[in-house]
């Protein structure tokens, strides 16, 4: 039976030499697994599925990362199968030719590919394709060439497409697609340097327009929380609202008539936390921090799906 499979969302950092310094950026992939191969049960694809996060982390993994048109997936196919036959008791040989590939999933592209064979010998089939599993080598230099290469490759693709994924980031916008426009811009890693610094002007400008789009629907709902007497949730809402947004007098009017209703050393603790975010907020780097965890929860709420037999058919 054919089924979709859950990519495992992975955060590569490569600590490589790009242009002669070391650089640290974050790739996200997805990582496709098969949920069967010849003569493997469910332990032993586990198993599979751990040596490969296991080398990914050998370049650097960080941990879970957003979603990606980048896929990492393997092609396991059986070599030789065959029965030993000894003086005292038989044993089993069994050997998989084993390949990674990374590919772009949109436009079916392959950025780089890695082949091994794998052999094993043990009493039992299914120790022999243990075995064999343990033959998988996760500190091959070779290995650290296959996602070095791929990586470089990614930022060359990020660099030469810049101008059309912040078009389809506008575009998203445009349709008042306003999370999803920030999370395309988001996944671009920043080892792409020349598209990572427009993509960071560009969401900041999305950023400010998704604001002043949502400005009337902040208030009513801090209109709302002032009058059931919620002021610490209304000042907190209204304390994280862009300085440049159309309703930025309009909540600092709503400050002032909430502080007079609070008592002084309430109001003294808010107004330093209210004169620090403000501070804050002069600066790209904190409205930054914004976009990067709307990114994050639109992909949290929008988890991705892969079917890996799709994947499969259009390998080129």
């Amino acid at each position: 039976m054919k089924k979709i499979f859950f990519a495992t969302l992975l955060s590569i950092c490569f600590f490589s030499k790009l242009n002669s310094q070391n650089l640290v950026g974050n790739i996200a992939f997805s990582l496709v697994m098969p949920d069967e191969i010849e003569k493997f049960n469910e332990t032993n694809l586990l198993k599979l599925e751990a040596k490969i996060i296991e080398v990914t982390s050998k370049v650097g993994i960080a941990g879970k990362g957003f979603y990606s048109d980048f896929i990492i997936y393997p092609v396991v196919t059986l070599n030789e199968n065959e029965t030993l036959i000894g003086s005292m008791k038989n044993m089993k040989t069994i050997s998989y030719d084993l390949s990674l590939f990374i590919k772009s999933q949109p436009d079916n592209r392959i950025f780089a590919s890695y082949s091994t064979t794998l052999t094993g010998v043990g009493t039992s089939e299914n120790t022999a394709i243990v075995n064999a599993i343990k033959e998988f080598n996760t500190g091959n230099s070779e290995l650290q060439n296959f996602f070095e290469t791929g990586a470089k490759k990614i930022i060359t693709y990020f660099d030469n497409n810049c101008d059309m994924l912040v078009s389809k980031a506008d575009s998203y916008a445009g349709m008042g697609e306003y999370e999803k426009s920030l999370a395309l811009l988001m996944a671009i890693p920043n080892l792409s340097t020349t598209c990572f610094n427009k993509v960071q002007s560009k969401s900041v400008s999305i950023y400010k327009l998704m604001i002043n789009k949502n400005c009337e629907s902040i208030l009513l709902q801090v209109n709302s929380l002032k009058a059931s007497g919620d002021y610490n949730r209304s000042l907190s809402i209204l304390t994280l609202i862009d300085p440049t947004s159309s309703c930025h007098s309009e909540a600092k009017k709503i400050i002032s008539e909430i502080e007079s209703k609070i008592d002084v050393e309430y109001k003294e603790n808010r107004n330093i936390e209210k004169e620090r975010v403000y501070q804050a907020l002069e600066f790209e780097k904190f409205r930054l921090t914004i976009v990067k965890e709307i990114a994050e929860v639109y992909y949290a709420k929008n988890p991705v799906t892969y079917n890996y037999y799709d994947v499969l058919i259009k390998k080129k």
